[in-house]
């Protein structure tokens, strides 16, 4: 499975990426950024990576650039915006999980018919 995650340090540090392995991937961020947490971790289905980038297209211009893996994965944004980043992940992944049992049901249906 894949997980879409945000992870905050502070108030307005937020990290938008993606990962098979989540325990790893926040031990691995802890150690280079200590005070990180999770603020979202979604299991998505086949769609993560574009989703992904879709939001770092999004917020390109709140980009900042930090050291260690995924060092451009890092954004910048006032503490109410990043709730609502948070709440808009949520959002596209909850609606490709409802396309993807779409498409179940209408192939279930075509199966039957």
């Amino acid at each position: 499975m894949i997980f879409i995650y945000s992870i905050r340090q502070g108030l307005g540090k937020r990290k938008i990426g993606i990962t098979n392995y989540p325990k790893k991937r926040i031990q691995s961020i802890r150690s280079t950024y200590p005070g990180a947490r999770w603020a979202l971790l979604l299991p998505t289905p086949f769609v993560a990576g574009i989703i992904e980038r879709s939001f770092h297209e999004f917020l390109r211009f709140f980009r900042v650039t930090r050291k260690g893996s995924g060092r451009t994965e890092w954004f910048s944004l006032i503490w109410p915006i990043t709730w609502i980043v948070d709440i808009l992940i949520t959002i596209v992944v909850a609606f490709s999980w409802f396309a993807v049992w779409k498409a179940f049901v209408l192939l279930a249906n075509w199966y039957v018919n």
